[in-house]
């Protein structure tokens, strides 16, 4: 429901007033300060609490049916959103009067002005007038339940006929599983190996010839396209199609246009054998496609509904103690899979039987059909959702349908509505995430950990976003945005936009250019490897691009990705009157570029964002950004820094005032260069440099990279840093690491390609003697340390808490210490050729060793279950690794030069798997005797 957002508006605003107050008081000694300014703060105070429980009940409520209680709603809406506008701009008027000093009052700022055209003291909001009665959705009477087998054959679906171009049609309703068939068709090996190429392309309801094109070659390809026109598409298709096989899916199809169909098959005809399997959910579609009969996929029998119903809801354990009656809800769902599924994982969070039944016997399997077809069990689910997770389910409806979504998309959506705060880890946002695909919200889409949102799902996320979200679908003309959207996302546009608008609080941006683009509350626009490429979205401001962000002052979140000279000439005269943003993140398309020497985004004036909480990459140098920029910015929560070594003065990283934010969580310090040398200054130490850019104590994650410096400043490693929980060092090229064993909670430390180090030693523990050192860590990784020989120091007791250790790539190092890791889980040294001796855990379970030559045998892990060995190894003898492993279960071991293994039974009593993987293997001994033995898997052999 779109009053969650207006509710979190107003709930934010009121947190940040409450905090405001008192701090009003205090500074209120200015002879222009009235009490009569603080009282109608606290009666905005007292009114925007009445219209946040107002906004909470319509939510509990549900949907509003009732015309007049429809319009309430709006009005208290938009209510919500101006109180927090007012919130906003007195906040920002008081943090700047507390920056600059400033000895005026502090209702110098409009907030009194603009207060006064809401509802003062309460009485126009009538608690009566707007409270939302109860109401109730309509489900369709003649819903049944159908019958069908679970189990469908992908051969069906694969059983084309032998002409050139075969089209094999799936038809079902809404959530039935025709992707899911397609998918399994898709993905067989059998399938797969009868043809040259294979793609696969998410239609939906707009068919869009041009673009479907523009997917199948850049699946094909795994590039993006710089054509934009249709013919140059197709020629460019039908050359890579030329004499090959080529097996297509096109998922979820609408259009019953016959001339788009014939246009879109054109170039497939270049193929020698072309299959298409086309997924739709209207049998008019598949009479106009078919060139053979199409396969209508049924519902699941109540049987097969009710077994799939059990293990989305239940354990395995407790399947078998389920209530007979509760199969009923399975029948609820017309046999349709995603919506059993989704209930059903919504109902394993429900430990309480009485709350199963409550759902049983709800009012909503009796009502009539909500808009878009949305299916009562999957409202159901969302009804059952905690209010948090219902923000960011709708938030999603900001995705295109068939988007495949990663989660740093969604994480970077969250934070810029403010659904979720900034931690520097995205702990919370991981939570949220794992919670919404285990309640089948998300489906996982591939191994590369993409997600994609099923229509049917995607239309509930739509339904519920009501008036306050939009997409934008067309190609041509001035685009006119309704007036009440306040989050829009735009989609394969090419007209004319105007988002000059007082009431947009965000605009996400979905093109063909553009893989994720957000604006207003958030302005975002991400280059993609999946969707072509030619040209900005915005060309039609390439002249003006001044006037993009006109009209646009109450941005919370601006997030771009364009030409970074556009991005600089857009920015220029924004950065004066974006006094509400809270997010600003730009980078142009090019992205995570090494070499910054020709970066050009210059962000003067960043300074006067004082509300910011967090910001882009900064780059330090000539006309680009200095540090001092960043004095203002006390509420940062999330910082980058490059080029640091283009400052010629100490002084100059002290202006940044690291010191004095306390809410910086992650800060990110790169000692790279943007300047050529000759033209530098004169060097300066990197020591001095970060001495000065000492950040306040709350920082949670700190990454230092590329400094060169042979010390470092006495803060850092300060057990005064008590919520450091990350550290990173990566490039650099110190001789020694700092002392950091003394940070209370460090929890992770990662050290990469510090490639002049050759010593680890007791300093890196603690400046004294007694103390064990690194308290908390759980997780160790050193990769790439080229002249490290010696790991020493380490006593008894150190590391009580490390889970995790990994050591890639060091080519020196003779031995680990010799002090057993006692709470170590997982272990993995690769790449270390010289190492003799690795140290003793009772607590091991996983060990990888890789390509460690002079390793010839392991101490005692009384608890490891899973073993994988990487050769060469020493004389070609693996086995001599294979003592004391008593709890052993899992053995893989993969080595070209190995010829002959003989493994002893006796000595690994547990096994049950085993994986070999050899060029030349030619014997295995002793696998006889392996009478726990369940799986034995030899590949690559001769």
């Amino acid at each position: 429901m779109a009053e969650l957002f207006a509710s979190m508006s107003v709930k934010w605003a009121l947190d940040k007033l409450s905090s405001l107050l008192p701090a009003s008081l205090q500074v209120a000694t200015a002879p222009s300060t009235t009490c009569e300014g603080l009282e109608d703060l606290r009666m905005l105070e007292r009114t925007m609490r009445r219209i946040h429980a107002m906004l909470h009940d319509a939510e509990e409520h549900w949907i509003i049916r009732e015309e007049s209680a429809k319009l309430r709603l709006t009005e208290l809406k938009e209510l919500a959103y101006d109180a927090e506008d007012v919130v906003d701009e007195y906040e920002y008027e008081a943090n700047r009067v507390s920056t600059e000093v400033f000895e005026r009052s502090l209702n110098t700022c409009n907030g009194k002005r603009k207060h006064r055209r809401l509802p003062t003291g309460g009485t126009p909001v009538n608690d009566e007038h707007y409270r939302i009665k109860p109401g109730v959705v309509p489900v369709p009477s003649e819903l049944a339940v159908r019958a069908r087998k679970a189990v469908q054959s992908p051969e069906k679906a694969a059983a084309l006929h032998a002409c050139c171009i075969s089209v094999f049609p799936i038809v079902g309703m809404g959530g039935v599983g025709k992707t899911t068939l397609a998918q399994l068709v898709y993905n067989d090996p059998r399938v797969n190996q009868s043809f040259d190429l294979c793609a696969w392309v998410c239609v939906s309801e707009y068919f869009d010839t041009k673009n479907i094109t523009q997917k199948i070659i850049s699946s094909l390809t795994k590039e993006s396209s710089s054509l934009s026109e249709l013919a140059d598409l197709q020629e460019v298709l039908g050359n890579k199609l030329q004499g090959k096989s080529f097996l297509l899916v096109l998922d979820d199809v609408w259009t019953e246009r016959r001339d788009t169909w014939e246009l879109l098959c054109m170039p497939l005809f270049a193929s020698s054998v072309c299959r298409i399997m086309v997924t739709t959910r209207n049998e008019a579609v598949a009479k106009l496609v078919q060139t053979m009969p199409f396969y209508y996929l049924d519902c699941l029998s109540s049987d097969d509904s009710w077994l799939l119903f059990q293990q989305a809801a239940f354990s395995v354990d407790q399947q078998d103690d389920t209530p007979a009656d509760l199969d009923r809800l399975a029948r609820i769902l017309l046999g349709l899979p995603l919506a059993i599924k989704t209930l059903g994982s919504m109902l394993r969070y429900e430990a309480d039987e009485v709350r199963w039944r409550y759902v049983l016997e709800s009012d909503i399997w009796d009502l009539e059909p909500p808009q878009k077809e949305i299916l009562p069990a999957l409202e159901l689910s969302y009804r059952h959702l905690p209010i948090h997770l219902k923000r960011c389910f709708v938030a999603l409806s900001l995705f295109p349908k068939g988007y495949l979504i990663d989660r740093s998309e969604v994480f970077g959506l969250w934070i810029s509505l403010d659904i979720i705060q900034c931690d520097g880890h995205n702990s919370a946002a991981r939570l949220y995430f794992n919670e919404i695909v285990d309640r089948s919200f998300l489906q996982v889409h591939d191994i590369q950990g993409l997600h994609i949102m099923y229509d049917l799902i995607h239309d509930l996320a739509c339904f519920l976003a009501a008036d306050e979200f939009f997409m934008l679908e067309a190609d041509d003309g001035c685009i006119e945005i309704p007036p009440n959207v306040r989050y829009l996302s735009i989609h394969r546009i090419s007209g004319e936009i105007s988002v000059a608008s007082h009431s947009l609080r965000a605009i996400i941006n979905y093109t063909v250019q553009c893989r994720h683009s957000q604006r207003t509350r958030t302005h975002s626009y991400k280059h993609t490897h999946a969707n072509p490429t030619p040209m900005s979205i915005f060309e039609d401001w390439a002249e003006n691009p001044e006037e993009l962000l006109l009209g646009c002052e109450k941005l919370r979140a601006l997030v771009f990705y364009e030409d970074e000279f556009f991005l600089s000439k857009a920015l220029e005269g924004f950065m004066g009157r974006a006094k509400l943003l809270r997010h600003l993140h730009c980078e142009y398309l090019l992205d995570n570029r090494y070499d910054i020497s020709e970066y050009r985004l210059e962000l003067h004036g960043i300074h006067s964002l004082i509300n910011l909480h967090t910001l882009p990459q900064l780059y330090i140098g000539r006309n680009i950004c200095n540090m001092g920029e960043l004095k203002s910015l006390n509420k940062i929560k999330e910082l980058t820094v490059r080029g640091l070594a283009d400052l010629d003065r100490k002084e100059d990283a002290k202006e940044a005032w690291l010191h004095n934010k306390k809410h910086l969580q992650s800060l990110h310090l790169d000692f790279s260069r943007a300047i050529d040398l000759d033209d530098s200054p004169d060097y300066m130490s990197h020591e001095l440099l970060l001495d000065n850019l000492r950040p306040y104590n709350s920082l949670r994650k700190l990454i230092i990279q590329r400094y060169e410096s042979s010390k470092y400043p006495s803060w850092l490693g300060e057990p005064s840093f008590s919520n450091l929980t990350t550290i990173k060092f990566l490039f650099c090229k110190s001789e020694r690491l700092p002392t950091l064993g003394e940070l209370p909670s460090l929890q992770f430390l990662h050290v990469r390609e510090m490639m002049f180090l050759q010593h680890i030693r007791q300093e890196f523990f603690s400046h004294g003697h007694g103390f064990k050192g690194f308290p908390a860590l759980k997780k160790l990784k050193f990769v790439q340390m080229p002249e490290w020989s010696e790991w020493s120091g380490v006593d008894d007791g150190a590391f009580p808490r490390l889970h995790r250790l990994s050591i890639r790539c060091a080519d020196n190092i003779l031995s680990l210490p010799v002090a057993p890791f006692l709470s170590l889980v997982s272990f993995q040294v690769t790449d270390c050729p010289n190492i003799t001796a690795i140290p003793a855990s009772p607590s091991l379970r996983q060990l990888h060793i890789c390509r460690c030559v002079n390793l010839d045998q392991l101490p005692s892990f009384p608890s490891l279950t899973t073993l994988r060995l990487g050769g060469p190894f020493k004389d070609n003898k693996p086995c001599r690794l294979l003592n004391n492993l008593s709890s052993l279960e899992c053995l893989t071991i993969t080595c070209n030069l190995m010829t002959c293994i003989s493994l002893e039974p006796q000595g690994l009593p547990l096994l049950r798997k085993i994986k070999f993987s050899s060029d030349n293997l030619q014997y295995c001994h002793g696998l006889s005797g392996f009478t726990s033995l369940k799986e034995l898997n030899i590949t690559e052999c001769p």
